[in-house]
């Protein structure tokens, strides 16, 4: 009855058909590799297969389309997101698709004669690589106030960018006299794009700054991988 069906071509969920009875979808299988990491770079598998147990194949051969919500299929697709596969004696299509950089979720949607069929995978954030701290000037003025701006850059390690909703954290630990003023605006603040910055304000009398500035990832509720937080210091010496 269901070949019957999808040879009349007809539309989704035809007699009460459920899609499940007609695709099997699978992201990452346990069989095959899979790094789910929004990092622009990792690769998770696709399985899309016809049950012949449920749907016996026709002899003409059944045209299956992949659709990707980000990312990009790894090969033969024209557009980066829709992947189409003739199904014939093989009853599946094994593809891999290359993640997101900011998106929580992949979905993929696979569709057979009109029946559609999503599957959701949760997303680790990208890891944190480097972080590069650059100052508007490397020397203080140890007899006056300062005011300089630090700027922030945040890679991956493949030196692309890390996920939206990283956060930068500025902190002072050391200060040559210790009790000299200063002043962080802001302390603590989310990047755009893996990037950020932060005014300081000195007092005079300064002869060296230490600062440290700390990124640590989003938390996302899908996350399956563990991303730590990465540091950096800068000093800067007053002459």
């Amino acid at each position: 009855m269901i070949a019957a069906l999808l040879l009349l071509g007809c539309q989704p969920y035809p007699g009460g058909v459920a899609p499940e009875d007609v695709i099997a979808l699978e992201i990452c299988p346990t069989d095959a590799p899979c790094t789910p990491r929004a990092d622009g770079v990792s690769q998770v598998t696709v399985r899309a297969c016809v049950p012949t147990d449920t749907v016996p194949l026709r002899k003409d051969e059944l045209e299956m389309t992949l659709e990707l919500s980000g990312g990009e299929w790894i090969s033969g697709s024209s557009d980066g997101v829709t992947l189409t596969e003739l199904v014939d004696e093989d009853p599946c299509v094994d593809t891999a698709a290359i993640t997101p950089v900011h998106d929580e979720q992949l979905r993929v949607t696979a569709t057979v004669e009109g029946v559609r069929l999503s599957q959701v995978l949760g997303l680790s954030p990208a890891e944190i690589g480097d972080v590069q701290l650059s100052p508007s000037t490397y020397t203080l003025d140890a007899a006056g106030p300062n005011q300089l701006t630090v700027s922030v850059e945040v890679f991956s390690p493949s030196a692309g960018p890390v996920s939206n909703g990283t956060t930068i954290d500025f902190q002072v630990v050391a200060a040559e006299p210790a009790e000299t003023g200063y002043t962080l605006w802001p302390d603590h603040a989310i990047l755009d794009d893996g990037v950020g910055a932060v005014t300081l304000v000195t007092s005079g009398g300064l002869d060296s700054l230490t600062l440290r500035a700390t990124a640590t990832p989003p938390d996302w509720a899908g996350a399956t991988l563990t991303v730590a937080p990465v540091s950096a210091e800068l000093e800067l010496l007053g002459e």
